[in-house]
């Protein structure tokens, strides 16, 4: 006579758990205008740590939206590391012609004699052509030579991570970001997306005319207020029309100390008032919209 074996019904649950893979989204936006990107290759691989060979490696091309959906294989465990890598480069010159290489060497020129700095994050990273870290006129030469066919960019576009911040937006360059997403699997969000820059359109009306129509932010803010402080101080917003609004408090090393979860404003003047835990130091406080726009100020704490 057989033996039969009766397994209880959660553990038939409980390993099936086990079998499923797991979804990851990820979304490429062009900085200027927020559309999608279409035809950025992500190459998304999965190891067991930092030191090890990739167990999983997967290159996809997104779509019109920018977007491109991932299913880890099934039996991923949470600790494992996830980098995700998005590179574009299938027209290094991205559409710049020679009257507008005049135009862009013109407003380089004029950030770098300081008559008229750079007021967008995102145009420090599309003058830095030559990838040294620094805008110079090494840069407009670097533009020149790819106009001219000398020479092409490794890749025409430069990725940031939506959730890195810049501690220095007056010269994000100083705190440069990494160009990938790495979490562990069990650190992972619903959606890890990225900024996209194309190098050397610094032009506001050039770069966005290239994928759609600005899209100008939602809101501005002012100083903080007091400023030093001995924890809490607000910032007044100035919104363009109704808009989620959250806020994130960063230590001077870019290490996020407090959360204040989104709520809805309406247009017009609102005060958000903040609150910086820890001790004495610098900070940063960082106030996003639901579309990912910020803006960011620093605060020293007594």
């Amino acid at each position: 006579m057989k033996r039969q074996y009766i397994f209880p019904a959660f553990l038939l649950f409980y390993g099936s758990l086990f079998s499923q893979t797991i979804p990851v989204h990820s979304c490429a936006y062009h900085w200027c205008s927020g559309q999608g990107i279409e035809q950025a290759n992500f190459e998304s691989t999965v190891s067991p740590d930092d030191q090890s060979p990739a167990t999983y490696d997967v290159t996809q091309t997104s779509g019109d939206n920018g977007c491109i959906s991932l299913d880890l294989p099934a039996g991923t465990s949470a600790s494992e590391i996830v980098r995700i890598t998005p590179s574009k480069n299938n027209n290094p010159l991205n559409g710049l012609t020679t009257y507008q290489f005049f135009l862009v060497a013109q407003r380089i020129n004029r950030h770098i004699d300081g008559t008229e700095p750079f007021t967008e994050i995102w145009q420090w990273f599309a003058a830095d052509a030559d990838l040294d870290g620094a805008v110079t006129e090494n840069d407009i030469t670097t533009l020149r030579n790819w106009l001219l066919g000398i020479t092409f960019p490794d890749n025409a576009w430069r990725f940031v991570p939506k959730s890195f911040v810049f501690t220095d937006p007056s010269n994000p360059l100083q705190s440069f970001p990494p160009e990938f997403i790495r979490q562990s699997v069990g650190e992972l969000g619903a959606s890890e997306d990225f900024w996209g820059i194309q190098l050397g359109h610094v032009l506001t009306g050039t770069a966005c005319a290239v994928t759609g129509t600005s899209a100008p932010a939602t809101f501005t803010t002012t100083e903080a207020w007091p400023n030093p402080t001995s924890g809490h101080f607000t910032v007044q917003v100035e919104l363009r029309q109704s808009v989620e609004l959250r806020g994130e408090i960063f230590d001077g090393t870019g290490r996020r100390v407090a959360v204040q979860p989104a709520q809805n404003y309406a247009a017009g003047t609102a005060t958000f008032e903040f609150q910086a835990p820890g001790a004495a130091g610098v900070y940063f406080w960082k106030i996003t919209d639901g579309e990912g726009r910020y803006q960011v100020g620093k605060i020293e704490k007594d």
